[in-house]
């Protein structure tokens, strides 16, 4: 979370409060759970919606572990044609299939 008071601080927390939810469309968590599944990302780096997900090292098995991270963070579960190769091509398209299935308050 960004402090205030303090022009001298760095804008990349490392958190991606930065660019936040109101910039890219999505919550801090869904960022986060993203990031942890990309090898060649590390981790707090901040990813823009056009990213290519393969191109971060997102595979196969990577895109199960991030269902997984992304059904329990919300307790929901994606039907199977949300978990399509071409909804992991960028953090954009994962969001927009993943999102019209989350709770409203999220």
């Amino acid at each position: 979370m960004q402090t205030t008071g303090d022009p001298a601080a760095p804008a990349d927390t490392g958190d991606d409060q930065g660019s936040g939810p109101d910039v890219d469309g999505w919550p801090p968590e869904f960022a986060d759970a993203v990031v942890s599944m990309l090898p060649e990302t590390p981790g707090g780096h901040h990813i823009s919606p056009d990213s290519d997900l393969a191109a971060l090292g997102l595979d196969s098995l990577g895109r199960t572990g991030l269902v997984l991270l992304l059904q329990d963070e919300w307790d929901v579960e994606f039907p199977d044609e949300v978990l399509v190769g071409k909804n992991f091509e960028t953090p954009a398209t994962l969001w927009a299939a993943v999102s019209p299935f989350l709770p409203p308050d999220r």
